[in-house]
């Protein structure tokens, strides 16, 4: 069930039990373009165990052409604005790092083919 302070619908109904975060902040993750990362920020997990990690997917593009994530028929690339900036990226992370998230993982089709990731790194 659904708790009354959980912003995000769509996922409490899988597994997660309890979501709080501030009025500020659930505004500006709700105008994010990747709303559904707000739930690793301020979730716990079925056995009621913090989520202090993140995993933000910067990109759905790969150079490769594996059968894992990219079936025969082939994969539908996002819009460039559907793709968060690396200054949300920025400040998602930093949000999170404030709500207790202690591990942000980069992933995405192909990190690395993105231009700027080495820059967003550091």
């Amino acid at each position: 069930m659904r708790s009354p302070s959980c912003p995000t619908t769509r996922l409490c109904g899988a597994g997660i039990r309890r979501c709080s975060v501030s009025t500020t902040r659930r505004a500006w993750l709700r105008s994010s373009r990747n709303a559904s990362l707000e739930v690793l920020v301020v979730a716990t997990d079925a056995l009621g165990r913090r989520i202090d990690y993140l995993r933000i997917s910067i990109t759905d593009r790969c150079n490769l052409r594996c059968r894992y994530c990219m079936p025969a028929e082939g994969v539908v690339w996002k819009p460039h604005e559907q793709i968060m900036s690396f200054e949300e990226i920025v400040r998602f992370a930093r949000i999170a790092a404030e709500e207790g998230i202690s591990k942000v993982r980069l992933t995405g089709g192909e990190p690395l083919v993105r231009r700027g990731v080495p820059g967003l790194v550091r």
